[in-house]
């Protein structure tokens, strides 16, 4: 859906906005800054370890959600958002940072954890 989808619902509906099911819980301001906290980041990475770690340091894991990459809480695993909400999109990231090792998560289908 893209903002025009977005304005037409809003006006034809209840007046609410769809969520973003790239960021379900997240507002624009947070967006904003979590652009600002995590981009750097991302660009600064040289290969998928060093941005799990970096991520880890700052209290953050990534995770894949029935095919998305997300940016999870690193102790309770809770989803925050894409990294495609972050600006950096799976393809992206797999161009400069290589093909990533992914290991399924048991009992969870759909979902995986990046091997380091």
């Amino acid at each position: 859906m893209n903002h025009i989808d977005a304005l037409r619902a809003a006006r034809a509906g209840s007046g609410k906005f769809p969520s973003d099911p790239d960021a379900p819980e997240i507002d624009c301001e947070t967006s904003m800054l979590m652009r600002s906290w995590i981009g750097p980041v991302v660009e600064q990475a040289s290969g998928w370890p060093a941005l799990i770690e970096a991520l880890s340091r700052r209290g953050y894991s990534l995770a894949f959600r029935d095919g998305r990459l997300w940016l999870t809480e690193a102790g309770s695993g809770t989803d925050i958002c894409t990294m495609r909400h972050l600006g950096a999109s799976m393809r992206d990231l797999a161009a400069r940072l290589g093909r990533p090792a992914v290991r399924p998560v048991p009992g969870r289908p759909n979902h995986g954890i990046l091997k380091v």
